[in-house]
């Protein structure tokens, strides 16, 4: 019997050992609270940028080509080679040009000699001599008057007997439509008027076509056209220029100092020219070799001025505007950091890969002689920029029921205090609304050694980490 009960004693004290070793386990300890990483609110300067990678590129670039063709007669510079705006780079042959410019100002001369002569009028001899044969013709013409009158008295006579005999024509025509009706009208008076009438107007018309064909007008119409070409000439002598002469003879001088413009220009545009300060990148033509607008012949760089084209998500070219400042670093030149602008923001977008990128450049405000075009380049672009607020890191910050909140450590418990998030960077951001301060501690995370799935305690609750 007394072995029996030692038995259950020892099976009683084994369970009591295990009840207190697992509230031994899960009781908070303070160990616990004290390996939690934690770091201080603080009141500092908070910088946002946005990174990107670009490349380096030349401001101005042009492929430089002659705008007339031609064979290339001189070459005047070499690759790598600096120019000044204006400097002669290349040169054509000339000779054809040269001859088409001294054609184009002889052609000017001919035209500005006739537009002179139009300028000095005719001469008092020629209007004089051209009043004599018009009063010549005067006279001509009035005694090929006086000659035809004679035919026009028959003429008219014609006429008149004509009209008479429309006119009985016309009467008996009348009087037959009274009786036309009746069925002996054929054998009546008025159709024998009728037939008679209308074969003297027959009669009456071939007499005036016969009379107007006897009595020809022809040395009639020639004095009067004689007469007509005496006064135009006149005319035209005491007009002589006429506005409309002028204008025709100005016109052509003017097309002719047009035509030569062209040829001097054309002259000119066979010596390719620097349009800016540069240096000389390439050369595609040879001495000999054919030239012309279709073939690039020199590539000028500008490199005073460097750019760095970059692309950004649409989800960080919000942020960026033209006139932020970008800091730029280059891998090739780890020594130094380079200061920058954005200088431009595209508008329109380019889908990559199901990825919308715009194009943005940033303007390298102190390049050096190291900087080459083509190199890779590391930009932080500045997008904002909050001073003396109070900062907490962006891993202190926890989403619960649709808020944002922060662990604060108060005592010895950690406590979740509801805040609003102001600007942010990868690493810190803005506290602008919550009942924080400078200095409190904040949890940023939690003990090693919690198990995720265990509770932590806190002010006011228990806290489950996310399970990661």
């Amino acid at each position: 019997m007394r072995r029996k009960w030692w038995i259950i004693g020892l099976v009683l004290l084994l369970i009591a050992g295990g009840i207190i070793g697992w509230w031994v386990a899960l009781r908070p300890k303070g160990s616990s609270q004290s390996t939690a990483e934690t770091v201080p609110v603080r009141r500092g300067n908070l910088l946002v940028t946005v990174s990107s990678v670009g490349t380096v590129k030349a401001k101005a670039q042009v492929n430089l080509a002659f705008q007339t063709s031609g064979k290339v007669a001189e070459i005047l510079v070499k690759e790598g080679e600096f120019v000044r705006e204006g400097q002669p780079l290349a040169r054509l042959d000339t000779k054809t040009l040269e001859l088409q410019v001294a054609q184009a100002e002889a052609n000017l001369a001919v035209a500005q000699a006739q537009l002179n002569k139009l300028l000095k009028g005719k001469t008092k001899a020629q209007i004089e001599a051209a009043r004599a044969a018009l009063r010549s013709a005067q006279a001509a013409y009035e005694a090929a008057k006086i000659d035809a009158a004679n035919r026009d008295k028959q003429i008219r006579l014609a006429e008149i007997n004509v009209e008479k005999a429309r006119i009985a024509l016309e009467q008996a025509q009348a009087q037959y439509d009274k009786v036309g009706w009746r069925p002996e009208a054929a054998s009546l008076p008025q159709a024998q008027q009728l037939h008679q009438a209308t074969l003297d107007y027959e009669a009456a018309k071939l007499n005036y076509e016969l009379t107007v064909a006897k009595y020809t007008d022809a040395a009639l119409y020639s004095a009067a056209a004689q007469l007509a070409q005496a006064k135009a000439q006149l005319e035209e002598l005491e007009n002589y220029p006429t506005e409309e002469d002028l204008a025709i003879a100005k016109a052509q001088v003017r097309q002719a100092e047009i035509a030569l413009e062209q040829a001097r220009l054309n002259l000119e545009n066979a010596t390719l020219k620097a349009p800016f300060d540069g240096i000389v990148a390439d050369i595609s033509i040879v001495k000999g070799g054919t030239a012309g607008p279709s073939t690039p012949a020199i590539t000028l760089v500008d490199l005073s001025s460097l750019e760095i084209e970059t692309q950004l998500v649409e989800l960080d070219v919000g942020k960026v505007k033209e006139g932020q400042e970008v800091e730029i670093s280059f891998d090739a030149l780890p020594d130094r950091t380079y200061r920058g602008k954005v200088t431009m923001v595209g508008k329109v977008g380019q889908t990559v890969q199901g990825v919308v990128n715009y194009p943005v450049t940033v303007t390298i405000e102190d390049p050096d002689e190291r900087i080459k075009v083509g190199m890779t380049a590391n930009l932080n672009i500045l997008v904002g920029r909050a001073e003396n607020v109070l900062l907490v890191p962006v891993r202190a910050i926890q989403s619960r029921g649709g808020r944002q909140i922060v662990m604060v450590k108060r005592g010895q418990n950690f406590t979740p205090v509801p805040v609003k998030v102001g600007m942010s960077n990868d690493v810190m951001a803005e506290i602008v609304e919550g009942d924080i301060k400078e200095g409190d501690l904040v949890l940023v995370s939690l003990p090693q050694q919690l198990p995720s799935s265990r509770p932590f305690m806190f002010g006011g609750g228990t806290f489950r980490p996310p399970v990661r």
